[in-house]
């Protein structure tokens, strides 16, 4: 079973997309991924198109994957001004519609993190590197390994289920990943790999494909 996960706290759509915006290029500018027109992105969790609509801006193309069909349903409404957006219903745990070394970047977040099956997550980071070109560069966030950061994400959990929202659910706490498994699946599939944390519950895996 696959949930939205509602990501922004703007109270209106033109503050939702600006707040959208700025995460977007805050985070390009973290991982060190310079965007270009001339060049094609992979967003890996694009939800109803929050940073998917600077994507667009900022890209040639843009192939936004989710796995909600209803999530992708209000993305295509709320970008249907942008000629330049494929988007594509994924599987949950792969990129299989996109095609072998195709891609310029990668960029995922707030979405691995709620993925709940560890061989699922490293599949995308797999994938991740299967579908890049050589060069090409991905920043993919997952929940950060350690004792510390798991009570700051449960204590959150608990906190956001007694106001109601389903975030003790498997598919919303997802799974913490070992370092060494992230690292092995990155490199074993071709991609020269940097893990960088960010605050005390985030970690990017910043790779490139190299082979």
């Amino acid at each position: 079973m696959h949930r939205y996960i509602a990501t922004g706290s703007a109270p209106d759509r033109e503050g939702f997309f600006r707040q959208g915006a700025e995460e977007a290029d805050a985070l390009l500018a973290f991982c060190g991924i310079e965007a270009s027109t001339e060049k094609t992105m992979l967003e890996i969790g694009c939800g109803v198109g929050r940073m998917t609509r600077r994507f667009s801006e900022r890209y040639g193309s843009v192939l936004a994957v989710d796995v909600s069909p209803e999530m992708l349903a209000r993305a295509r409404e709320n970008l249907a001004d942008r000629s330049n957006v494929e988007w594509v219903l994924g599987s949950g745990s792969d990129l299989s519609p996109i095609t072998d070394a195709t891609i310029d970047h990668v960029f995922s977040y707030i979405t691995l993190q709620h993925v709940p099956r560890q061989d699922a997550v490293l599949s995308y980071v797999r994938e991740t590197s299967r579908v890049l070109r050589i060069g090409g560069e991905a920043g993919l966030q997952v929940r950060r390994p350690g004792w510390q950061a798991a009570v700051i994400d449960f204590a959150g959990h608990v906190g956001r289920a007694a106001r109601g929202r389903p975030t003790l659910a498997a598919e919303w706490r997802g799974t913490r990943v070992p370092v060494a498994s992230l690292l092995e699946a990155a490199t074993v599939s071709g991609s020269r790999v940097e893990l960088r944390p960010r605050g005390r519950r985030h970690l990017w895996l910043v790779m490139e494909r190299v082979t």
